[in-house]
């Protein structure tokens, strides 16, 4: 299959892929293990809420989301949320993908060793740990993929093309007649298609696509699969569309794309700014060298750079006024110019391509490599660059260490937000009520709690253990939940229906429904109660539920005085979360009896 419509000269052993394919494999096997206690963060739940059933080809964050929002969906409607594992391993398999084809692409340009430094170049990059870990990073994932996959189905489509030849079987080696060529332009297509259907980085593969047809001066055949999903995302894109804030101002666009490039530069060299310049360096001389002394295939190289510029640029111009503000060296910014960086280096192993003319010079992969002069210079650029590499993937792993350990532990605090939700039911919460700490794009609680009546709750299985998280985050699953639930202030009770008893406490946990009568301290009925014989005064208690150092409402009365705790919603999971009632001073808490 690696070696499928390849011209002879540029297939190696058939072990050659080999080595490379080690590098993805164990990339999904560590990220699979490091990433094992991973829970729902971020878009996820934006996904979950708008997503849960339907509005697939509603935008998120402004792009087509076709693929990664139905992958979740198909999910969700299949498999439930009681586990998170199943998502991992749709974000996993993406990335497989990303590295089988950076795999092949490369062994094709350069040989084993190529296909290696590459290889692990895009898949071990130091600043890859989001887009190793979370899934939902499969929307940038899948287009670089769809990018390779159609420059592979590109290779040698334009050479053959004259009526003369077209549709016969007496070709050279790269040269498809009429039926191969139809065949390897869909697949083009429906690799664009995929792009698109995933996030706007398919944009962007457009764009690159149709720099290097033009180039190239691809048959109609060719460009009718380019047009085809490039109109259909058009269509989408006019019905709709949202305003969005551009930036066109060059003094503010410009510095921010050049920031992106010296982060995926520096994310290629291990973490380290110096390195990165040296990358960059590195590439710059060696296109100058290839350009000037023809030795690169100008279409490809054309195409490779189009798309670092493309991202590069319309990133800068949608980043510039987001609520969350985005800064250019993000991490899976980096990791996506790092590998569209690798991309521009293949690219330059390309061998000039005749046009569809016939006219032009027509060369092999090894042309760039043979104007290398000296194998000892090659050897040690090979071992500086394997150094670099390795100290990168060393850079990644402890990064996907301490991602996975920051996720995890903020699960529950957003347990803590969710359950709020849940136990409030959607007639308590008002239509426009955003969840607590989830995502940096708000989360409707009416939407979440409508993904929960679908497809069931992501609580299920949780322990009371397991609700709590950061002060913050309870402090704002309690501001959240009290706002709405509605608890009246302390029924006034009778002198005789006050009298505290041994059960009473100034401090109480209390279950949904239960009823608590608030009333006065008397020596020795309380465990370290008020002041003996207090009667009179305003009584007071304070309740909280998810953070116990802080009262959430404070309720007071000027007598004893029953408090109703409200019942809960259906929740999630069978634990319950209770009640937590302090008195103030000389008031005691009891149950009703």
């Amino acid at each position: 299959m690696l070696t499928h419509g390849v011209p002879a000269d540029r297939v190696g052993p058939r072990w050659a892929p080999l080595p490379s394919l080690a590098v993805v494999a164990t990339l999904l096997v560590v990220g699979f293990l490091v990433g094992g206690d991973l829970w729902f963060f971020s878009d996820d739940w934006n996904i979950f809420a708008g997503y849960h059933s339907g509005n697939l080809l509603e935008p998120f964050n402004g792009h087509l989301s076709l693929v990664p929002a139905g992958s979740y969906q198909a999910i969700f409607q299949t498999l439930g949320v009681g586990s998170y594992l199943p998502f991992r391993l749709v974000g996993l398999a993406a990335l497989g993908v990303l590295g089988y084809q950076v795999c092949r692409t490369s062994v094709r340009a350069g040989g084993w060793v190529v296909g290696m430094l590459a290889t692990t170049a895009v898949i071990w990059n130091s600043s890859g740990e989001t887009n190793v870990l979370f899934p939902f990073l499969l929307n940038f994932s899948l287009p670089l993929a769809a990018l390779l996959g159609c420059w592979w189905n590109l290779g040698g489509v334009a050479r053959n093309t004259s009526p003369a030849t077209a549709g016969t079987r007496d070709v050279g080696p790269g040269e498809p007649d009429g039926p191969v060529l139809r065949r390897r332009a869909i697949a083009m297509g429906l690799w664009l298609a995929l792009a698109l259907a995933t996030s706007g980085l398919g944009v962007v593969v457009a764009v690159a696509l149709a720099v290097e047809l033009a180039g190239r001066r691809a048959p109609r055949a060719v460009w009718i699969a380019w047009a085809t999903p490039v109109l259909l995302w058009t269509t989408w894109w006019l019905g709709h569309r949202s305003a969005s804030n551009l930036s066109l101002d060059p003094t503010v666009v410009l510095p921010y794309a050049a920031r992106m490039v010296l982060a995926g530069a520096t994310a290629l060299g291990a973490g380290v700014r110096a390195l990165g310049l040296l990358v960059l360096a590195a590439l710059a001389a060696a296109l100058t060298w290839g350009i000037a002394s023809r030795r690169v295939g100008l279409p490809r190289l054309a195409a490779a750079l189009c798309a670092l510029a493309a991202f590069c640029g319309l990133t800068a111009m949608t980043r510039q006024d987001t609520v969350v503000p985005v800064p250019p060296d993000e991490l899976r910014y980096g990791w996506t110019v790092g590998a569209l960086l690798v991309f521009s280096a293949l690219a330059l192993l390309e061998g000039p391509v005749a046009p569809a003319d016939g006219g032009g010079r027509s060369g092999s992969a090894s042309s760039f490599r043979e104007g290398v002069p000296g194998r000892v210079p090659a050897l040690g650029a090979v071992v500086v660059a394997s150094c670099v590499l390795l100290g990168g993937a060393v850079v990644l792993a402890g990064g996907m260490r301490d991602w996975a350990g920051a996720v995890h532990g903020a699960a529950p605090g957003l347990r803590s937000n969710i359950y709020a939700a849940e136990a409030l039911g959607a007639d308590r919460v008002p239509p426009d009520a955003v969840l607590g700490p989830l995502s940096y794009v708000p989360v409707n609680a009416r939407e979440y709690l409508g993904g929960v009546e679908d497809v069931g709750s992501p609580l299920q299985g949780s322990t009371v253990e397991m609700i709590g998280g950061r002060p913050e985050q309870r402090a704002e699953a309690d501001r959240f939940f009290f706002d709405n639930v509605g608890i009246r202030e302390p029924t006034p009770l009778g002198a005789d229906a006050g009298i505290p008893g041994p059960q009473c406490a100034s401090q109480l946990e209390a279950l949904p429904g239960a009823r608590i009568v608030l009333t006065h301290a008397t020596t020795g009925s309380a465990e370290g109660g008020g002041a003996a014989g207090s009667e009179g005064g305003t009584l007071r208690a304070g309740v909280s539920r998810f953070d116990p150092t802080v009262a959430a409402l404070q309720v007071t009365s000027r007598g004893p005085g029953l408090l109703e705790i409200p019942r809960d919603a259906v929740v999630g999971t069978t634990a319950v979360v209770p009640y937590r009632l302090t008195a103030g001073p000389d008031a005691v808490l009891c149950p009703y009896r």
